[in-house]
């Protein structure tokens, strides 16, 4: 049961933080959760499934209790709190998101996926100069462990030197008019 459970987060991890194979990963997820479900699996595991699925079916709430109930257990489960940080930012509630992801951080601080989701939240609250960082650190890492570029934080960095040009000839509009 936790094996499947494990697996079932996988193909969910892969939705959430990749976005790839979406609907194959969806069903593939959904079946092994609904197994895990049939076998009786009640742990940790299972309910880290169990949340990961509420995520990609907009139950973020369902899901924040579920992992908050896993972190009372296990305070120190990364991935417990990598899903948290997840569901918050599919609440639109990135204060808590960076929040979770920061916690994940501390207790792996080269997690990819964890720096990844850290630097959307900061983005999407107008914290540029960490974001930047953020994506810089996924992109080393990424490098550093899979030889490849992380294609969401290159584009992450796309949009921060597309808002720094906007800024600058924001400046300058504003130069002239003084």
């Amino acid at each position: 049961s936790d094996a499947m459970a494990v697996l079932a987060q996988a193909h969910y991890a892969g939705l959430l933080d990749e976005g790839t194979d979406t609907q194959r990963r969806r069903t593939e997820g959904a079946r092994m959760v609904d197994a895990v479900t049939k076998a009786g699996g009640k742990g940790p595991e299972a309910e880290k499934a169990r949340a990961l699925r509420s995520i990609a079916e907009r139950r973020a709430n369902e899901a924040i209790d579920r992992l908050q109930s896993v972190i009372k257990q296990q305070p120190r489960d990364v991935n417990a709190r990598l899903y948290l940080g997840w569901a918050f930012a599919a609440l639109h509630d990135y204060a808590a998101a960076s929040a979770a992801f920061e916690e994940a951080l501390k207790l792996q601080p080269a997690r990819i996926a964890a720096l990844y989701g850290l630097g959307q939240a900061q983005l999407e609250l107008g914290k540029t100069g960490e974001a930047r960082e953020s994506f810089l650190a996924v992109i080393k890492h990424s490098r550093d462990k899979h030889k490849v570029d992380h294609v969401g934080a290159m584009v992450g960095i796309a949009q921060l030197t597309a808002e720094d040009r906007f800024g600058d000839r924001e400046a300058r509009y504003l130069e002239i008019l003084e």
